[in-house]
């Protein structure tokens, strides 16, 4: 058997790997629960501009808040898209964390057959990759992270929703996204 200071030495490197991917981890689940909580949000807001559709009203205001619902609807696929990116990238480093340990356990394994340090070698190439596929993920998402809002901005001047700063409108209570006065 080895020197057991060798077995801990081989080990090292691919454990060295495991903590930024789970500090990675980490920020992408508190992302991920960040936008869950904002697809709840737009269904309690989808809710609400139902409820005014069904309360009877103008046709006028029955049209704006069938704008604001599609706008929501709108807003719900791009953000579960971002939610999709955060998925694949948390797949790819708990894949890589996966690998990672593996390599360590074959590579202290290597140490006593020494067949187990060549596929350490090839597990601990495919954790690599997988890190670089959650880096790809994770850009892909940051590149589209500003799409949502700016599409909402967009839509919220069509709506009309926008009011100069001061403005009489700016006094009157909102409601969520839709920017509906909550008499509407």
């Amino acid at each position: 058997m080895s020197d057991p200071l060798k077995i801990i030495a081989a080990a090292v490197v691919p454990v060295v790997m495991i903590a930024p991917c789970g500090l990675l981890c980490v920020t992408f689940y508190n992302r991920l629960t960040t936008i869950v909580a904002r697809l709840r949000a737009f269904g309690r807001e989808r809710l609400h501009e139902q409820e005014h559709l069904e309360s009877g009203m103008s046709p006028e205001a029955v049209g704006r808040h069938r704008r604001v619902l599609a706008l929501l609807d709108a807003q719900s696929e791009r953000v579960t898209n971002h939610a999709y990116l955060i998925q694949r990238t948390l797949v790819c480093l708990l894949s890589a964390i996966f690998c990672l340990v593996s390599s360590a356990l074959l590579l202290s394994l290597g140490q006593m057959f020494p067949v187990a340090s060549n596929v350490a070698a090839v597990v601990f190439s495919l954790g690599l990759l997988f890190v670089l596929g959650s880096v790809g993920f994770a850009m892909r998402e940051l590149l589209i992270a500003l799409d949502p809002i700016e599409a909402e901005a967009r839509a919220v001047t069509e709506l009309g929703f926008a009011a100069p700063l001061n403005s009489p409108a700016d006094e009157a209570p909102r409601d969520g996204l839709s920017g509906i006065a909550a008499g509407d």
